[in-house]
């Protein structure tokens, strides 16, 4: 299991792109966080869960096909776990938008983290302790605890997820998430 809080199992990829764009400077920075098949591709109908209750926090599972299916071998999936989660959103994949042109191009069909998030900065400032000077997403929780992740599939959409934590785990084919029907 990968814990995004570890810098080497999370991966040493960031990258920082500038590009031009109608003459504004627009910079991507994300880190590539290794999920099993690499990618995404597999998968066009992830199986989500979301648990937790009003006295604890919540968390968002999803499990995507990580493998292209062979007969007469098992499926392999991938499990995603983003814990603490403090808000999360799904985009159809046709109606996809970004509100933040400073993430126009932090995207790719597996997850990363978004560096130096704008949602974040928007939910800091915004929120119902913005104008605390440290601990804006709860007593207890330390503003640099919060990462962004994106999560994105073809044909299906993306997720935009800020989180504490998020862990990676490979599951064999006669593993379920509590209530799949897959």
């Amino acid at each position: 299991m990968l814990s995004s809080g570890n810098s080497k199992a999370a991966s040493d990829l960031t990258s920082i792109v500038s590009q031009l764009e109608g003459g504004t400077r627009l910079k991507m920075s994300h880190k590539i966080i290794p999920i099993p098949g690499g990618s995404t591709q597999f998968e066009d109908g992830p199986i989500l869960q979301v648990s937790g209750n009003a006295n604890s926090p919540i968390n968002l599972s999803i499990k995507y096909c990580a493998a292209e299916i062979v007969a007469n071998r098992p499926a392999v999936y991938g499990l995603i776990v983003f814990s603490s989660v403090l808000e999360y959103r799904w985009q159809e994949g046709y109606l996809e938008y970004e509100d933040f042109a400073a993430h126009k191009d932090d995207y790719e069909f597996g997850l990363i983290e978004v560096i130096n998030s704008e949602y974040i900065k928007n939910i800091a400032a915004k929120g119902v302790r913005a104008d605390f000077s440290e601990h804006r997403f709860g007593e207890g929780v330390d503003d640099a605890e919060v990462k962004h992740y994106r999560l994105a599939f073809d044909e299906y959409g993306r997720f935009d997820v800020i989180a504490l934590s998020v862990s990676v785990s490979e599951i064999s084919e006669g593993a379920r998430l509590a209530g799949s029907h897959r």
